[in-house]
């Protein structure tokens, strides 16, 4: 349906629609994270630490990585495979909540049976859903504890990359099962954790996600070039001209998400304001009026 022939209600509701706009560094990330998939199941597994600021983009880019390997339930009908597993590191330092946070990761059940130990449970899990790689979110939640309790945890998803490893040489054909990739993700804070111990810089050697240093950047100008087409206003904003680029800077730095916040914001002003457009006018009363502050400068005390 055209955008004529829709209320303004209804065209503030597209404009709030989840959004993925991919770019150069987005796309060298998904990439590389890709790469890591093909691995052998002889091969050492790979790892990887990506870490960058809030707002910078990471969250929208896994989603979307995820989202590109769905569950295949040919691979193993009688089973849930699950191709890319994501979980949240607790923010408490025990390793049974961690082992809890996989499962829930998973989507079964934390409970074990009488005799067994929880770890195996995971173990058994890990196995059954074939995961060719663990993404693990929010990693720098270590920092709350010691040294040796940083130590203790990480080396618990290590030994579990290395019994797994042994787990699916032993049960599944190296031609058709991979070797999982391990994935810690976080804020810059995340290289703190990996400073514990040399040997997890080798293990999970970091990978920085960036923002945007400059509203001269091509990237940036050429991300909203395509923000502005998902607006669907029916007058020309000209996000991506320098000028209204340095503007945007100016507001939101070089996160993705302040970026997306207020023009998307903008754009429902501008609907209901009858103005049909954004400009650097309608961006200092929107600003103005409703005390917009950019949400990814909140909490950015690294």
């Amino acid at each position: 349906m055209s955008q004529v022939n829709l209320s303004t209600e209804e065209r503030i509701q597209l404009i709030q629609r989840p959004l993925w706009i991919p770019y150069p560094e987005t796309d060298l990330v998904h990439e590389q994270l890709h790469d890591m998939m093909g691995y052998s199941l002889g091969a050492d597994p790979p790892g990887m630490t990506l870490y960058g600021y809030k707002g910078a983009g990471k969250t929208a880019l896994l989603k979307e990585f995820r989202a590109s390997y769905p569950v295949d339930l040919e691979i193993n009908p009688d089973a849930d495979t699950i191709p890319v597993l994501y979980f949240i590191m607790p923010p408490t330092l025990k390793e049974e909540q961690l082992y809890e946070a996989i499962l829930r990761g998973i989507g079964t059940s934390v409970n074990v049976q009488r005799g067994k130990s929880l770890r195996n449970h995971v173990l058994q899990n890990l196995l059954r859903v074939r995961a060719r790689m663990v993404i693990a979110d929010e990693i720098h939640n270590l920092l709350g504890g010691s040294d040796k309790q940083i130590i203790r945890l990480i080396k618990v998803l290590t030994t579990l990359s290395d019994e797994l490893k042994e787990a699916q040489l032993k049960t599944f054909n190296v031609q058709i099962q991979g070797a999982t990739a391990w994935v810690l993700v976080g804020t810059p804070k995340a290289i703190t954790v990996l400073s514990v111990a040399p040997e997890f810089h080798r293990r999970f050697p970091p990978r920085r996600f960036p923002i945007w240093e400059s509203g001269e950047d091509k990237n940036m100008r050429l991300f909203l070039a395509e923000l502005e087409v998902t607006l669907k206003l029916s007058q020309p904003s000209k996000l991506s001209t320098t000028k209204f680029s340095e503007i945007i800077f100016a507001k939101c730095g070089g996160y993705r998400h302040n970026i997306i916040d207020l023009i998307q914001k903008c754009a429902i002003f501008a609907l209901r304001t009858k103005r049909e457009k954004i400009d650097e006018v309608l961006i200092g009363e929107y600003i103005e009026k409703y005390q917009w502050i950019p949400p990814a400068t909140l909490d950015q005390a690294e």
